[in-house]
């Protein structure tokens, strides 16, 4: 296996806006080594949330070479797309996006529809108390999304993003919608799971979050303008 999740070389993606091209992404170069917390700071147009849908596989380059994993990945199809997404990458965003008339333990599950088959109810059952317990939230199960604080919902979102035993993660301004107490304990709990050999990818406007990360990048422009691990 590689020892990089992502190899990003030349990474260009515009889009063609009223009478004009828009260049979101143009020419990027980037490397995520596996294990890594990689913090992507940016202002609102500079790029950032357009390199966490191509990370994602939600979109795809208008040029340049993606590898994921060690391979090309870069003219892939939209059924091998959706199949990385369901069983190598877990998602966690700012608004949580947990169903309000689902149990804790139905929203942790609801990826294993999409990803991996075959599994009996009572895998799955045990497969999604696994994920809580590393959340902490093992005993929530049974509560739906209303009856939780916002810290709890992000933890079950986290828990969601766990269950297909992900290699990579990809967090949204994970604590965009949270206090500082509770934005504490979410970083906290990331930097446990990137100990545990997760590698995770944080889009970020707040420096105390980038603050957690190995490493952390500036775009402007679709450009990366700083690194520090460079």
């Amino acid at each position: 296996m590689s020892s990089a999740v992502f190899q990003l070389s030349d990474i260009r993606r515009s889009y063609y806006v009223g009478n004009e091209w828009v260049h979101a992404i143009n020419g990027l170069d980037l490397t995520i080594p596996d294990g890594q917390f990689l913090a992507v700071i940016g202002s609102s147009g500079s790029g950032k949330s357009t390199l966490m849908h191509i990370l994602g596989f939600m979109d795809t380059p208008t040029e340049g070479k993606m590898e994921f994993e060690g391979s090309d990945v870069t003219g892939i199809g939209r059924r091998s797309r959706a199949h990385l997404r369901a069983n190598r990458i877990g998602f966690v965003f700012q608004s949580f996006n947990l169903l309000p008339r689902l149990s804790v333990m139905d929203n942790v599950l609801l990826p294993l529809f999409y990803g991996r088959s075959g599994m009996s109810r009572a895998d799955r059952r045990a497969a999604g108390m696994a994920a809580l317990e590393r959340v902490d939230l093992q005993h929530r199960w049974q509560h739906t999304p209303n009856q939780l604080s916002g810290g709890e919902r992000q933890r079950v979102a986290i828990a969601r993003a766990l269950i297909n035993s992900p290699r990579l993660i990809l967090a949204d301004e994970p604590t965009g919608n949270l206090d500082s107490r509770n934005r504490e304990k979410i970083m906290d709990l990331f930097v446990k799971l990137v100990g545990e050999g997760i590698t995770l990818v944080v889009v970020t406007h707040d420096d105390a979050v980038a603050a957690y990360a190995h490493r952390r990048i500036r775009m402007q422009d679709g450009r990366i303008v700083e690194d520090d691990a460079a």
